[in-house]
């Protein structure tokens, strides 16, 4: 399985939005976060939300062509509502989907031993960095909602972790959105005690 197919696989079953290069018919090459709806595997096709970078305007496409995904990214920290028909078809029927995940046991294995080896580390966080005007008190239900403003952060801040990640060598680092609730200041970085994990779902702006 290829890594585009990994990510495909990784985001529909973790519930997370994908960072795509994606070469239309125009054969132009655009970029887009797309939360996967549903996907045809005789057609090897997807129905997604796309997110489109450059307006930040949230559109539904019905035919996005795997062929023409060039690469792709898991966007952690981002949240898209699971198709669990589709999950459920994918587990009892992998027969259908062997053209495009052709060894979906073994990729679950990988998957859990990933998180395994990223989340074996010391509680220290050195680096970090703060959006401005989120307030926790606003919390309502478990969401806060984002104005255009926050979003429009938000997502530039993503890109940017992305890129200067990709740019860094040594080793893995892991990046999650949570609000501070109860931490110490070292000297070894900060030592946060407790904290409120958060999940941005693209579509709604919020968290």
């Amino acid at each position: 399985m290829n890594q585009i197919c990994r990510d495909i696989f990784r985001a529909i079953h973790e519930g997370k939005w994908l960072k795509i290069e994606y070469r239309n018919k125009a054969d132009q090459v655009t970029k887009y976060w797309i939360g996967i709806r549903d996907i045809d595997p005789r057609s090897r096709t997807m129905k997604v939300d796309g997110l489109h970078l450059g307006q930040l305007t949230i559109g539904e496409y019905d035919r996005i062509f795997i062929d023409s995904i060039l690469s792709t990214e898991i966007i952690e920290g981002t949240y898209c509502p699971e198709n669990k028909i589709l999950v459920e078809d994918i587990e009892m029927h992998p027969e259908r989907y062997k053209n495009i995940f052709d060894s979906s046991a073994n990729l679950k294995i990988l998957n859990y031993l990933e998180i395994c080896n990223k989340l074996d580390t010391t509680p220290y966080i050195t680096d970090y960095d703060l959006i401005h005007y989120i307030d926790r008190d606003r919390i309502n239900c478990g969401m806060y909602q984002l104005t255009d403003q926050q979003f429009r952060e938000v997502v530039a801040q993503f890109q940017y972790f992305s890129s200067r990640e990709k740019r860094k060598s040594g080793s893995l680092k892991v990046k999650r959105l949570a609000i501070n609730v109860l931490s110490i200041n070292t000297n070894k970085g900060l030592y946060v005690l407790a904290y409120r994990n958060l999940n941005l779902d693209v579509k709604n702006h919020i968290f």
